[in-house]
């Protein structure tokens, strides 16, 4: 019904009628198709959101101790993949609804809501999101309640699966700032958005192999290490592109790692693990102000133009 009306709104046009009924009909204009959307949107979340709980609801069993006790077991990994597929749905449905707007649409107050929501929905994922697939990693190499449930290849292959959906929005992101009725330049803060969901990624990816590996206690070294690595392609990048944002963000990034180091790292780590942090670190220094010094005349006519 809500499309339906949204459909004769936007295609049948009457001029005759006064301005109280102009002022009723702009006001429709907007609140039909935003209860549109907002219907399409929570139809299929209650969908999925009802069938992983019917998932989880079956998955109960009844032990009993040897004392007589009953205990009620239940899969808590099906409540972990509710949460990703309804975070997985919501990528989706928003990154469609922007490349609908991008190409048919073209409204320019729809395309900052949507921006704003695809934003949103990016730190959700980053922050949430992996945490959710982290718990399920944890379940699959803990064997949590094997005996009852099987924690199958899914519960490892589910990150692969929303980094699609991850980069689907991001991509939608891109195609809204190269489009023309958005009237707004957001190009530097999704060159930002983009760098720190990719380090992000990255990290979480790290972790994710050393807790398959049981390396697991070294991560702070090894975050360190990825984390200079990446400032040091930052920088270069933003000489190679002539790029001032590039530059200042990975001198940034390698101040924060090295802050991390002093305050956060060197306690826990033993003295091979020190040597190996600092020696990488003073490396990645040491090629970034051979960088800066072989490109000074590059960065000042960069600075110059900017």
């Amino acid at each position: 019904c809500f499309a339906f009306i949204t459909w004769l709104n936007y295609s049948k046009k009457d001029g005759n009628e006064n301005s109280g009924s102009n002022s009723l009909e702009h006001l429709m204009s907007i609140l039909t198709p935003v209860l549109f959307l907002i219907t399409c949107f929570f139809t299929f979340y209650a969908e999925i959101n009802s069938y992983w709980e019917q998932l989880y609801s079956n998955s109960m069993i009844t032990t009993i101790a040897d004392d007589g006790y009953k205990m009620n077991n239940y899969n808590y990994s099906l409540l972990d993949f509710k949460n990703i597929w309804l975070l997985n749905y919501s990528l989706l449905f928003f990154s469609t609804l922007s490349f609908i707007n991008i190409t048919r649409i073209k409204n320019y107050t729809l395309g900052i809501a949507n921006l704003a929501i695809n934003i949103i929905l990016v730190f959700a994922f980053l922050t949430y999101g992996l945490y959710l697939i982290s718990e399920l990693r944890s379940a699959y190499l803990e064997k949590t309640y094997t005996e009852y449930y099987n924690s199958g290849i899914l519960n490892l292959g589910i990150r692969y699966i929303s980094f699609l959906f991850l980069g689907l929005i991001l991509f939608a992101f891109k195609k809204y700032i190269e489009a023309s009725f958005m009237k707004s330049n957001l190009s530097k803060f999704f060159e930002i958005l983009l760098h720190i969901t990719i380090i992000w990624v990255l990290s979480s990816e790290l972790l994710h192999w050393m807790d398959i590996a049981g390396y697991s206690e070294s991560y702070k070294m090894n975050l360190s290490i990825l984390w200079g690595s990446y400032s040091l392609l930052l920088v270069g990048l933003g000489i190679w592109k002539r790029n001032k944002l590039l530059r200042i963000s990975g001198i940034a990034l390698f101040g924060f790692t090295l802050v991390k180091l002093f305050f956060y790292d060197i306690a826990d780590l033993d003295t091979i693990s020190k040597t190996i942090v600092f020696v990488s670190l003073g490396l990645l220094l040491l090629i970034i102000s051979f960088l800066y010094n072989k490109y000074t005349k590059h960065i000042e006519h960069d600075s110059k133009d900017e």
